[in-house]
């Protein structure tokens, strides 16, 4: 079976947990192993090396949250579920 070569974790404390095991292990980021998380938090971008994650617009994701909640509450117009485009930021762990 081919080696692993890249770890898409559920959100950016996990992956920066994976690279420090993964460089206690001897693996070099990217090299060896890409890894990319899944929130883009702030601290992403400052740690070593920095974290490539995905951005999910958490402020359109708040203001749309908000104006279907006001919707729903008012009962004047029915809710449909949106989908929010997500941006992948690409940095030196990938």
């Amino acid at each position: 079976s081919p080696e692993t070569d890249c770890v898409l974790c559920a959100n950016d404390v996990l992956s920066m947990g994976f690279i420090k095991a993964a460089l206690t292990a001897g693996k070099h980021i990217p090299k060896d192993l890409a890894v990319i998380g899944f929130d883009d938090i702030r601290p992403s971008r400052y740690f070593t090396p920095a974290l490539s994650s995905v951005s999910l617009k958490l402020s359109d994701i708040g203001s749309r949250s908000v104006d279907m909640l006001e919707k729903l509450l008012q009962g004047t117009e029915s809710v449909q579920a949106e989908t929010i485009p997500c941006d992948l930021i690409l940095r030196e762990s990938s």
